[in-house]
């Protein structure tokens, strides 16, 4: 250590050793410096953010349907006998208007009712008044049809040459139970449905959905808005 203080004491006192020095000194100075600037940055991991899943969007536009005229058609086979129910009609302003050519029916805010043109008065669709309430509308109207479907399991999917895509899913209950469905699809339209309810009422009980006109209802006079609610607190 003294002899470098010996050395730097003899190069300050010497004028040609001290700017020889004071170079050197400096050129470590800016080698230092440069290296620290070039030397790349500490590494840090990356996180990879999955981009949010725009969704089916054929059920979106499903969801969002404002009219359309639907055809149900339900078969049912128990103890060897078969049922088969048709139930027309149109879906126009969150309202449907139902007819299986023997009762028409009523839908709004959920809630399904038969119609008495005559008395003016809608009562609630029950089980209980004959055979055709075997058929559970309720399921079946589109908003809950939406749900059960955005909460099943997707199975299998087939695209076909002409642009028509089938998804099947399986929908299972908190008992064990499951509904299978298949919807077809056509440039991202829903036009079909069909359910098979078999698992879930342990005999044969499949619904065939068909949507046309979809958006395509400006008008629509029919309504039972004033009709009296009956059956209701009575």
């Amino acid at each position: 250590m003294k002899n470098f203080f010996e050395i730097v004491r003899g190069i300050y006192h010497n004028k040609q050793k001290r700017a020889i020095f004071s170079l050197v000194v400096w050129f470590l100075f800016f080698v230092i410096v440069f290296a620290l600037i070039g030397k790349p940055p500490k590494e840090v991991p990356i996180t990879y953010y999955e981009k949010e899943s725009v969704g089916n969007i054929a059920l979106k536009n499903y969801k969002n349907m404002k009219s359309f005229e639907v055809n149900y058609k339900v078969e049912i086979n128990q103890n060897n006998k078969i049922d088969t129910y048709t139930i027309t009609g149109t879906y126009f302003n969150d309202k449907y208007y139902l007819t299986n050519q023997e009762i028409n029916l009523y839908s709004k805010e959920g809630n399904v009712y038969v119609v008495d043109d005559n008395l003016k008065e809608i009562t609630p669709y029950t089980n209980t008044l004959n055979d055709f309430y075997r058929v559970d509308l309720q399921i079946l109207l589109k908003d809950n049809l939406y749900t059960i479907i955005t909460s099943s399991e997707e199975e299998s999917k087939t695209n076909y040459k002409d642009g028509t895509k089938t998804t099947n899913y399986k929908y299972s209950t908190s008992d064990g139970k499951t509904i299978l469905i298949s919807v077809n699809e056509y440039n991202n339209i829903i036009n079909s449905i069909e359910l098979d309810f078999t698992n879930y009422y342990f005999y044969e009980y499949k619904v065939s959905i068909t949507y046309k006109n979809i958006d395509n209802i400006t008008e629509f006079e029919k309504s039972y808005d004033d009709y009296t609610i009956k059956g209701v607190g009575e």
